[in-house]
């Protein structure tokens, strides 16, 4: 039997392209924006970063592509200003930054890089235990050292995902789940082996194809290489390693209440 989610009908990207015309009265600017299943997380962030802007809805058009393609084609011929908010992914490193005004390009990898502050982190583990004084909290699970304890094997990890799509080299990629590379029973513990498994993959393959490997220097700013949204399941994962286990809260909702509760300063 299918689930509730299963049975509603989805809208095509033809579709979601659509939706702004029914909008045309209540907005001045359209955000358009990738993920489908986003467009809340979007509305929260956008609201409290513009609050001087109505924002009745965001227009998810279900990937890169479809919002470029979107843009292509978009004359404002309703007279409303267009904004196209898009990941950064790797598109720096490859070329591939589609050049116009109304395209925003995110300056780290995607929208969850913005929000993994550590005061946000610690107040959704002040909801498990509302009464424990938050220093304590932060003093127990360190969550900035935690993150730091793992860049280094990310940034490897990440740096062989832009090898594969520089090289084209037909190897699952950015699409991995944190679960693929942490220890079985330990999701928020990082696998080194299963890393460097990952590696010597790539560099097999590579060779197989005949093409050059080139690895880059790790920029200083970890979150332009590294998808926040890698992070921010490792994170989860660890908090709920700790007493501070949310077991009541998706991964999803957390990564909602942490965009509630970030500053957005960056």
């Amino acid at each position: 039997m299918l689930g509730d989610e299963e049975q509603l009908p989805s809208r095509s990207s033809a579709g979601r392209a659509a939706l702004d015309m029914f909008y045309v009265e209540f907005h001045n600017i359209n955000f358009y924006v990738e993920d489908a299943d986003q467009e809340n997380l979007y509305k929260e962030i956008l609201k409290r970063t513009f609050p001087q802007i109505t924002i009745e809805r965001i227009f998810p058009l279900g990937g890169k592509e479809f919002v470029l393609k979107h843009a292509e084609n978009n004359n404002d011929s309703f007279g409303q200003k267009s904004v196209y908010i898009v990941d950064k992914d790797f598109d720096d490193f490859l070329g591939k930054m589609v050049q116009d005004e109304r395209i925003f390009y995110l300056e780290r990898y995607c929208i969850e890089n913005y929000l993994i502050e550590e005061d946000s982190l610690i107040e959704i583990a002040i909801e498990t235990r509302p009464k424990e004084k938050s220093n304590a909290i932060r003093e127990h699970l360190k969550i900035t050292s935690f993150i730091n304890q793992n860049l280094e094997i990310l940034s490897q990890l990440f740096n062989y995902f832009l090898c594969v799509q520089e090289l084209n080299l037909g190897i699952k990629n950015c699409k991995c789940s944190t679960e693929d590379y942490s220890v079985l029973a330990k999701k928020w513990c990082i696998d080194t082996n299963k890393v460097d498994e990952y590696c010597y993959l790539v560099k097999q393959e590579a060779q197989n194809q005949g093409k050059f490997l080139t690895l880059r220097n790790y920029p200083t700013d970890y979150h332009k290489l590294i998808s926040g949204k890698f992070l921010i399941a490792l994170v989860f994962h660890y908090i709920n390693s700790t007493k501070y286990k949310m077991s009541s809260i998706s991964f999803d909702s957390f990564v909602y209440r942490v965009a509630k509760n970030c500053s957005l300063n960056s």
